[in-house]
């Protein structure tokens, strides 16, 4: 309703909501969010909500962090615009009036990140953490300056976590590449050191965030002959016969060898039971096209497409000549 521009219907549902539950901290927060100027706030509502709030501390102590609220708002307007003394300032003064509110921490820590000091903004994060464990965007933060600061394994603990949070996450997926980087270098080194057991570990980690991908096998099974590296992947596809990821690796492994015909032929088996997989045929259109049989492969890249896969697509229009 507040984003729909209903003020007035917000309004009543806020007053109803304090009559069900008149010491409630949840409800004033999110009125408190609504009465923004950008949603349907006037001025002075703020305060007057504020206000309010602590008239109730004694009987609800959380309502304490109200007294904080409004230096909040300073310390998250002053890092938008970049003043991030100024922000500092503000997010401490929301502190020291209101307590360690996990926001006041979290917004604290948002903005020493700005200023470069990462171990002072994980110390906010971390406590901001302890107190509210599941915000998305507090965990976002946490992870990038766990990372940052060389905690690698809390860091990919927390972002395996958010990438299963919400898998279609922008934020989430533009670090994907510098995870999996990561976690490629951690396996090299490890396997270099003769700790094969760690190495494989870290590998299978990069697998789970992008399941089947050329450069994380290659990486995987770098020095290793062809026989051996075909016998791992059909004991992978064999362990999970449905699995397009594993599939995947026996596709490395022949197109490695130059074997593209067994590639057609592999996918092929895969399809007959997975007949709407878009990525399959995208993978088998790239073994047909080696092989010199275009009008095949432009026709599942053509039925890839229709299956959803923007890829294939531009792939299409690409091979065509489009």
């Amino acid at each position: 309703a507040a984003k729909s521009g209903h003020a007035d219907e917000v309004r009543g549902l806020y007053a109803r909501a304090l009559q069900l539950c008149p010491l409630c901290e949840t409800a004033r927060v999110e009125h408190f969010a609504g009465l923004a100027p950008r949603w349907y706030g006037q001025p002075g509502e703020r305060e007057a909500l504020v206000r309010e709030a602590l008239t109730h501390r004694a009987e609800n102590p959380r309502l304490g962090a109200f007294a904080g609220f409004m230096a909040e708002e300073q310390c998250a307007d002053a890092r938008r615009a970049r003043r991030y003394d100024a922000a500092l300032a503000a997010c401490t003064r929301a502190i020291e009036e209101g307590g360690e509110y996990w926001s006041f921490l979290m917004e604290r820590g948002a903005v020493r990140i700005q200023r470069d000091e990462t171990r002072l903004a994980l110390a906010d994060l971390q406590r901001a953490h302890a107190l509210r464990p599941t915000n998305s965007r507090l965990l976002k933060l946490l992870e990038w300056v766990l990372f940052t600061t060389g905690a690698r394994d809390e860091a990919l603990d927390l972002y395996e976590y958010l990438a299963r949070l919400d898998p279609d996450d922008a934020e989430v997926l533009e670090r994907i590449d510098s995870r999996v980087h990561a976690l490629l270098v951690a396996g090299r080194e490890a396997r270099e050191a003769g700790d094969e057991e760690t190495a494989v570990a870290l590998f299978d980690r990069a697998e789970r965030f992008v399941p089947g991908d050329y450069k994380v096998l290659s990486t995987r099974y770098a020095g290793l002959p062809a026989e051996t590296i075909e016998a791992r992947c059909r004991a992978r596809v064999e362990a999970r016969p449905e699995s397009f990821a594993e599939h995947r690796c026996l596709d490395y492994a022949l197109a490695r060898a130059g074997r593209f015909a067994d590639v057609v032929a592999m996918w092929g088996g895969y399809l007959e039971r997975h007949p709407e997989d878009a990525a399959a045929y995208h993978e088998r259109a790239g073994a047909l096209h080696r092989t010199g049989r275009e009008p095949e492969a432009l026709a599942d890249l053509r039925r890839a497409c229709e299956l959803g896969l923007v890829a294939a697509c531009q792939r299409e229009a690409q091979q065509r000549g489009g």
